[in-house]
């Protein structure tokens, strides 16, 4: 059973990255080439032949991007991936001819939770502190980009169950 939770780890007396499938099969491919990359996304292009075309934090510990690099054989080489988190560094995809990932942001809004819509009164408090609450939650959004934490959730939820609101989330997606 591969581990997930193992950044760097010994497999066959080879140092690894992680223990994805993907990974295993791109070490293979190309050796030593996602310790570079990674060294690369740290310390801005240490290792010539690696260009990392977009590098875009999620969240304060969660990245992803795409870089280019060069094999062997001189063919340019795309790979796509996810940094951080309980995965370490995960690739994505990777090959002559891969789409750059998307970014993806959450965005945040409040609303009556459904049993106070018929509420007359709790509804007119709502209206009332309606722009109080698009900027709570555009605080929500921020706090919870940079601190995911049960922490920084659990205090926007006490807030919200003070003024009876419930939090609604869309994930959006662009290109970088």
């Amino acid at each position: 059973m591969k581990n997930k939770l193992n950044f760097s780890s010994k497999k066959n007396n080879k140092r690894v990255i992680s223990m994805f499938y993907k990974e295993d099969e791109f070490e293979e491919k190309y050796p030593g080439m996602l310790e570079k990359i990674s060294e690369n996304l740290f310390d801005n292009g240490k290792n010539p032949g690696i260009e990392i075309m977009e590098h875009y934090y999620n969240d304060a510990i969660e990245s992803q991007g795409y870089v280019y690099f060069l094999d062997k054989n001189e063919k340019e080489i795309g790979l796509s991936f996810v940094n951080g988190n309980v995965a370490g560094f995960e690739v994505r995809d990777y090959g002559e001819d891969i789409e750059p990932p998307k970014r993806h942001h959450t965005i945040y809004t409040f609303s009556l939770k459904d049993e106070y819509k018929d509420n007359k009164k709790v509804k007119k408090m709502f209206l009332l502190k309606e722009e109080e609450f698009k900027k709570k939650a555009g605080e929500m959004a921020y706090d919870m980009h940079f601190d995911p934490c049960n922490k920084t959730y659990q205090h926007y939820k006490d807030y919200m169950d003070k003024w009876k609101l419930q939090c609604n989330t869309e994930v959006v997606e662009e290109e970088f």
